[in-house]
């Protein structure tokens, strides 16, 4: 399950994703619910799941130690930063067409 600000999906997630602002890019694939208050996805993005758009979302994620106050504005620039899944290797290696053997 995935929990964040913002998530964008390139890869493969099988899972339930709590957010408050969803994309998924044409390479994306979902496999799970999503509740969320945006919703994007582009033209080939593929979603097995239900969508409940709400108005807020409360993530409940876990407060930062008690930081330095560098510290605390490295992690507020993290935190705005949208939590990108890639595609991986083997959603990448699924897609290619199978090698012919030589006989």
């Amino acid at each position: 399950n995935v929990r964040a600000n913002a998530v964008i999906v390139a890869g493969a997630v099988r899972g339930n994703i709590t957010t408050q602002k969803l994309e998924i890019r044409s390479s994306g694939r979902v496999w799970g619910d999503v509740v969320t208050t945006a919703f994007v996805t582009e033209e080939g993005a593929f979603l097995r799941g239900q969508i409940r758009m709400e108005e807020t979302v409360e993530l409940d994620l876990e407060p930062a130690p008690e930081t330095t106050p560098s510290e605390a504005a490295q992690a507020e620039s993290i935190a705005s930063t949208p939590m990108v899944i890639p595609e991986s290797i083997s959603d990448a290696t699924a897609r290619k067409a199978p090698k012919k053997r030589k006989e």
